[in-house]
Parts: C-alpha cells; sequence; structure tokens
C-alpha cells in the first residue's frame, strides 16, 4: 500500500484551486504536500476512478468526480487550501 501512495505521488500533477488575484493554479511538488497533509485546513481530493482510489491514494483524500462536483461537496472553509490530484498529466 505505501509503495502504491509513493507511486501515485510520483506520478501526479498537484494544484490548488486559483483564488482572487491569482493568474493560474499553484502547482505543488510531493514534498510541499507531505508538510501540509496534517493542516486542518488543507483538504486533498482525489481526482482518479473509483478503482484507482481503492488501490491507493494520498493518506487522508477524499474521492471526488472530477467532472461534477459543487462546492458543498468539497466541505472546506474560505481560507483552506484545496488541493487537486489525478493520474492524468493535464
Amino acid at each position: 500500500m505505501r509503495k502504491t501512495v509513493y507511486l501515485v505521488l510520483c506520478l501526479i500533477a498537484l494544484t490548488g484551486f486559483v483564488q482572487a488575484g491569482e493568474a493560474a493554479p499553484k502547482r505543488l511538488s510531493v514534498a510541499e504536500v507531505a508538510q501540509k497533509l496534517h493542516d486542518k485546513n488543507v483538504h486533498v481530493y482525489d481526482c482518479n476512478g473509483p478503482e484507482s482510489f481503492a488501490s491507493g491514494h494520498v493518506p487522508g483524500a477524499k474521492a471526488i468526480d472530477y467532472a461534477d462536483f459543487s462546492a458543498k461537496d468539497l466541505n472546506a472553509g474560505k481560507g483552506d487550501m484545496l488541493i487537486f490530484y489525478c493520474l492524468n498529466e493535464h
């Protein structure tokens, strides 16, 4: 399981939401995300399918359907950091 999570982390591009005044989403390194995993104001979302999520995901990540979600599904405060990842390079 740990090896799978590490592999997933190595293959994904981790990004945050665009906040007011930002030009583009911020890309985070694996190390940056690892440092933020225990922060209560950081929420990590896995945008891969259910099978991929079941086989391994970032610790504490929540599965989310990237094509069908709304702000209420995110369960985050206004100033919280949202991190989304998937195996797709785009």
